[in-house]
């Protein structure tokens, strides 16, 4: 499963049947990390260059998502297994990602 962010900071889900991987893909240009921390509040929380915790709300509800109870109940498998190697904050709700940057080297 990838979340994809785009210039815009819009972001949707690709491959979203992936229960076995999870990455967010950012588009954006050398210097936009700082403004991108802001403008993705609402999708998770971007840490540093390699690590953003998306949020659990917005992800079952994310565009790109599958359908249906059966995908509510593979993500929700796939947490619990994310769980058991600390990639959960249970507090907040949020799952941590590995992101790729697409598009020209980012610097903070």
């Amino acid at each position: 499963m990838i979340v994809n962010i785009a210039e815009n900071a819009s972001a949707s889900l690709s491959m979203a049947d992936d229960f076995k991987r999870f990455s967010v893909r950012i588009v954006a240009r050398a210097g936009e990390m700082s403004v991108l921390r802001d403008r993705l509040s609402g999708i998770g929380r971007l840490v540093d260059l390699h690590t953003m915790w998306i949020d659990e709300n917005w992800l079952r509800s994310a565009p790109g998502r599958g359908q249906g109870e059966d995908w509510q109940d593979a993500l929700s498998i796939m947490i619990a297994s994310a769980k058991q190697h600390g990639w959960i904050d249970e507090a907040n709700r949020l799952i941590k990602a590995h992101v790729e940057w697409i598009g020209p080297e980012i610097h903070n």
